[in-house]
């Protein structure tokens, strides 16, 4: 599948799960803003929300927290920042599921963050983030 269509496939889950939950989503116009969608909540406090689609491998979703930008002459990689974002949406294929991670996580890594799906091999639970943690929106 073309990241594209992974990415509207990822966005299509999240704005689903989004109305489950009995929120509201705007969606932008703008490729170039920093987030895909905004979550109004009951309150009306808005939300930027960038989405992501995420494998699973070896039981761990990796959220990269990098944005990669081209155009026909440069590449480049920055990582987001919480003026940018509020709320990381992820959406995984291989679980169906949607997962939402709070944008102050950038604050304590650098490129990653890794989401624990079902346990550990040696049973550890000490510093894991496992994907019931993620589940509510806002998370």
């Amino acid at each position: 599948m073309h990241s594209k269509h992974k990415g509207i496939l990822a966005e299509s889950k999240v704005m689903a799960d989004l109305y489950d939950k009995e929120l509201f989503v705007a969606i932008t116009m703008d490729d170039l803003l920093p987030f895909d969608l905004i979550c109004i909540d009951k309150k009306y406090n808005l939300y930027k929300i960038q989405v992501k689609y995420c494998r699973l491998v070896n039981g761990t979703i990796n959220l990269s927290v990098r944005n990669s930008m081209s155009n026909k002459t440069l590449k480049y990689t920055k990582k987001y920042n919480t003026d940018e974002v509020d709320v990381f949406a992820i959406y995984c294929p291989d679980i169906d599921e949607c997962l939402y991670v709070k944008s102050n996580i950038l604050n304590h890594i650098n490129s990653s963050f890794k989401i624990r799906v079902g346990r550990t091999l040696n049973n550890n639970s000490k510093l894991v983030n496992f994907k019931e943690h993620f589940v509510e929106f806002p998370c």
